[in-house]
């Protein structure tokens, strides 16, 4: 009850005051963990002073019970630590109209294991802009019939798309993680790559399975294809954590059901969840000193997938690491050494470089999983592209 006035109250706080709020606490909380505690919390002195001191503060999510409501409000509140720019920028935004224009492409059934994109009719609908509005055009696409939620488009140019766009694969371990939460740190990388962003919206475990998120992936892709002008061989998908997953299985999927011809210019796979068997090496090993893929979030999370894939045999079948690489296109792939999906990501790096897939492979020391999006708090992610 307590936990959930505090969440309220928090929520209840505009977004860039709760952004200055929290950039404000890490720096005082910051300069008094290196004057006192400096380089020896962390797994390693070489990590930053500032990882050392995030690894002090993300100690207690260990001692506390996660759950699927806990992770899905964390996972949101990434938006506090990388909001949009153009909400940012303009101060008479609330937080109920932050996009300079919201326009709603909607269609039938679109996410459903019957849709067919191929069918799809598009309806476009404008909100004027005011003119002070700076930023870039975000456009919000829902399904006519149900008005659920397909994607989230951001266009960097208020002239026209650019060539170039990320198809964008939020993480969350299947059971968290959000759109809205992602839109921030989407612009930031849309920026820093000189293209537009798409936001792809999929169902979530426990509710659905996983099946079910493949599929909304995989129609997100195919509408992105039909709907808009970007062509096949400018588009790069960038998938976190289990959205890294999704990009290795939404490629597989395209190749083995003909569809080659549509298959994306590229994929990076940030710290990519691709694994679904039981849990073994580092995934076991590496919980313990890592922030993210912790303990508590192991214990809630991983019996999930027993419960939806059953035998073990349908859980290889169902892991992209163990699918077809042949004929992918290239993969760029971001991995710490020392987290916990780090064994499954060097069997993905394997088997993709062993089918003859152009494989680059960045690779830091010391860090946690997905680490780049703690880059507001540490340098470690500089070279990734994150500003």
């Amino acid at each position: 009850m307590i936990e959930d006035y505090g969440i309220m109250l928090w929520i209840a706080i505009p977004l860039r005051y709760r952004h200055y709020i929290s950039m404000i606490l890490w720096k005082f909380y910051y300069a008094a963990h290196k004057a006192m505690l400096q380089n020896k919390t962390g797994i390693h002195k070489d990590a930053s002073f500032e990882y050392h001191a995030m690894t002090s503060l993300m100690w207690w999510g260990n001692l506390l019970p996660v759950t699927i409501k806990r992770i899905r409000i964390s996972l949101n509140q990434v938006q506090v630590l990388h909001p949009p720019t153009w909400y940012m920028n303009n101060s008479s935004k609330s937080d109920e109209d932050w996009s300079p224009i919201v326009t709603s492409k909607v269609g039938e059934n679109i996410g459903t294991k019957s849709h067919s994109v191929e069918d799809e009719k598009v309806e476009e609908t404008k909100v004027q802009e005011e003119e002070e509005d700076t930023g870039p055009l975000v456009y919000k696409i829902v399904d006519e019939n149900d008005g659920k939620l397909i994607a989230y488009h951001i266009q960097l140019d208020k002239k026209g798309p650019s060539e170039r766009v990320i198809f964008w694969l939020f993480g969350g371990a299947y059971l968290g993680g959000d759109c809205v939460g992602n839109l921030g740190v989407a612009e930031k990388a849309g920026i820093a790559c000189n293209c537009d962003v798409f936001l792809v919206n999929y169902r979530l475990l426990p509710e659905y399975d996983l099946e079910d998120c493949r599929v909304d992936v995989i129609s997100g892709y195919k509408f992105l294809v039909n709907n808009f002008d970007y062509k096949p061989e400018n588009i790069y998908v960038l998938g976190i954590s289990s959205g890294g997953g999704l990009a290795v299985s939404l490629m597989q999927e395209l190749k083995e059901k003909g569809s080659k011809d549509i298959l994306p210019a590229g994929a990076v796979l940030m710290s990519p969840f691709c694994d679904y068997t039981e849990p073994k090496g580092s995934f076991v090993e590496y919980r313990k000193h890592d922030l993210i893929v912790n303990s508590s979030v192991c214990e809630m999370g991983v019996p999930y997938f027993g419960i939806k894939l059953g035998c073990h045999e349908n859980r290889v079948k169902a892991s992209p690491v163990h699918g077809d690489f042949e004929g992918m296109p290239p993969l760029c792939v971001v991995v710490s050494n020392h987290e916990s999906v780090r064994d499954q990501v060097m069997l993905l790096i394997e088997n993709a470089k062993k089918a003859g897939v152009d494989c680059t492979v960045g690779d830091w020391n010391y860090m946690c999983h997905v680490f780049p999006m703690l880059s507001p708090f540490i340098p470690e992610d500089y070279h990734f592209i994150f500003p």
